[in-house]
């Protein structure tokens, strides 16, 4: 799905029909609480944590981490999961994406590296081993880092983004939203295809952000839209939609609470992660939930 590339060009304006904001919804006013980790009454470790370790399935799988320096180890943060693009590693997309920035010492990332730096974004929980390591760093982190279980979600770029819906589909339960730029999916196999042709997930829907350039050669425009009429489906959205964030970002109406789908087709962007403004809507529309 091509290689991680940052664009130095800040891009502007609004896709016909979306109309412009500076600012994010205001957050639900009957916000879930915190599922704080056991750790929290311990402090832990903080800073940037590169050269991080796992082994999943007798595999040993590397990650960076980054708890913000200013937290005081006691107050349960939110926990972002970050996955590259094709090609790349958790160092390129912790550098391309400058999320940590946007978040101002209010989450935890984690950085993981596929393996041969790619995500399997195909095959269903059971037998997919990016999938697992998921399952296994989200367990570890519970036990070394004080983390809010309520508010776990997942970003990525490219084949990252594929898999961040992937995620979406497969991990429901444990996510409470995703973020997928320059991606696509979630898809499945046969068995999971209904006889509408729509694909079944076998845990709760969650909310969605969507960031596409609409001049992606690489991964089309129709692959994003695809995952818009998904995640639209399951959440029960309607039709019309109102701003949110930077332009040309606009939420879809009446989606089931809690699970939000915001959209954003930037005009005159490659395949790339939105310059600014991608890192910029991506920590609003987590800080919604």
């Amino acid at each position: 799905m091509g290689k991680l590339i940052a664009v130095a060009s800040v891009v502007v304006g609004c896709v016909i029909l979306f109309a412009c904001s500076e600012d994010p919804q205001p957050p639900p006013s009957d916000r879930t609480p915190p599922r704080p980790t056991a750790i929290c009454s311990r402090g832990g470790n903080k800073g940037h944590l590169p050269g991080q370790k796992i082994t999943v399935r007798s595999t040993e799988r590397n990650y960076e981490l980054f708890v913000p320096p200013e937290t005081d180890g006691k107050t349960p943060l939110p926990v972002v999961f970050v996955f590259h693009g094709k090609d790349g590693t958790g160092g390129d997309v912790r550098n391309a994406f400058a999320l940590e920035a946007e978040a101002k010492g209010k989450a935890v990332f984690v950085y993981p590296d596929g393996l041969n730096r790619d995500w399997n974004y195909n095959d269903p929980a059971t037998r997919n081993d990016d999938v697992l390591l998921f399952d296994a760093l989200l367990e570890k982190l519970s036990n070394d880092v004080c983390i809010d279980r309520a508010r776990v979600f997942a970003a990525g770029f490219s084949n990252g983004g594929y898999f961040a819906n992937h995620l979406g589909c497969r991990r429901g339960g444990a996510l409470r939203a995703v973020a997928s730029h320059s991606g696509g999916g979630p898809t499945g196999a046969s068995i999971e295809i209904d006889d509408r042709g729509n694909l079944t997930c076998p845990e709760a829907p969650v909310a969605a952000l969507i960031v596409h350039g609409i001049d992606d050669t690489n991964v089309k425009l129709e692959e994003a839209k695809k995952s818009v009429a998904h995640w639209n489906r399951v959440n029960g959205c309607r039709s019309g939609t109102s701003p949110f964030g930077p332009p040309p970002c606009a939420m879809l109406a009446g989606c089931a609470k809690g699970r939000e789908i915001v959209t954003c087709e930037v005009p005159s962007l490659g395949h790339s992660i939105w310059p600014g403004d991608g890192a910029r809507v991506t920590w609003q529309f987590f800080e919604t939930f």
